[in-house]
């Protein structure tokens, strides 16, 4: 096996965000999370997860110098976070930036689908982020980043619930925006009733309920209830 990949349109560029992204394909056999607009029969062009994954279209932060890490889905589906952390008890939770090696997850009544949490400050890896705070994720390891419909049948193998409700990546409006992630928000935050909601792609009721989210910051806290 071997792989070309370029670093920058000129020598003065050294980009390295494409080539860590080919190499996730290469070495870890990472699927894209953005559309082409073109696969599995869908002709429509979305933003997957946008620039929140460097298999999306995280590689070009920073003109690809300081690419977005792997996201927490993928990260969760090589293995590589030992420390599992159970959402499905009510109670007060911690997200900690850069704990690479910790998963906070709400499982549903599907094998198969599931939410993720975690913490996306602007610091460190994440620095180039238009936004900051908590990213909560709606997985699904039978969808497809190239179904932006939002049904039962038609939806994200791993979509950011984007905190302002416009579902910007899902229309192919932007690659992320300043109000996508959660932060400073006190009372109930998300649930079955709420835009975006924690429903299951099938409409039923996903029983994940999210409140009181702290600021950004190496740290965020908040609410299962």
């Amino acid at each position: 096996l071997y792989m070309i990949t370029s670093q920058g349109l000129s020598s003065s560029d050294l980009s390295i965000g494409t080539f860590c992204h080919e190499s996730g394909h290469m070495l870890c056999r990472f699927p894209d999370l953005y559309d082409y607009g073109k696969r599995d029969g869908d002709f429509e062009r979305s933003a997957g997860m946008g620039v929140y994954c460097l298999m999306s279209a995280g590689n070009h932060l920073n003109s690809g110098r300081t690419p977005a890490p792997v996201c927490g889905y993928l990260r969760y589906l090589a293995g590589w976070c030992p420390n599992e952390i159970s959402l499905n008890t009510p109670g007060s939770y911690t997200a900690v930036h850069g704990d690479y090696g910790t998963v906070l997850i709400y499982d549903t009544v599907y094998e198969n689908e599931y939410f993720l949490i975690e913490n996306r400050s602007g610091i460190g890896l994440d620095q180039g982020l238009p936004s900051a705070g908590l990213a909560i994720y709606h997985c699904d390891i039978w969808g497809s980043n190239e179904w932006q419909g939002g049904s039962a049948d038609s939806h994200y193998q791993c979509g950011l619930l984007q905190a302002d409700g416009h579902f910007d990546l899902e229309h192919g409006l932007n690659v992320g925006d300043a109000t996508d992630l959660f932060a400073i928000v006190e009372g109930e935050v998300l649930s079955d009733a709420t835009t975006p909601s924690t429903r299951l792609w099938d409409g039923s009721d996903s029983g994940l309920r999210i409140a009181d989210i702290s600021a950004p910051g190496e740290a965020i806290s908040f609410n299962v209830v």
